[in-house]
């Protein structure tokens, strides 16, 4: 991967200017903003979570695209995907508390999303 560098970062990467993690932190963006950003490491000393904050400036939030789920009438397959939404927030770092209870005719999911 790191040989998808800008050559100019791959130089200051061998003369031991930065290190491979500040390399693979401007992986993402294109070759003349990853030698901008790079001399701003050198000439700032800058560690490499400056960097990577510097770098997720540069591309902005990632866009997430909302998906449309389609049901059949089974009322499990409803909830086995709600769990598998609810385990994917909580992977992201987000913490979620979620309490099921069944009743007659319905099930009731209450879900907490923390701020913090």
């Amino acid at each position: 991967r790191l040989l998808k560098l800008a050559p100019n970062v791959i130089k200051r990467l061998r003369e031991g200017k930065i290190t491979e993690r500040h390399a693979r932190a401007v992986l993402v963006l294109p070759d003349e903003t990853q030698e901008e950003l790079i001399e701003q490491v050198i000439s700032q000393k800058l560690n490499v979570k400056q960097t990577e904050d510097r770098v997720r400036q540069k591309t902005g939030p990632e866009k997430v695209k909302a998906q449309t789920f389609q049901f059949s009438q089974d009322v499990t397959q409803a909830k086995e995907e709600l769990g598998k939404s609810i385990e994917t927030i909580e992977k992201s770092g987000i913490r979620v508390e979620q309490k099921d209870k069944e009743h007659e005719d319905y099930y009731e999911i209450k879900i907490k999303i923390y701020k913090k």
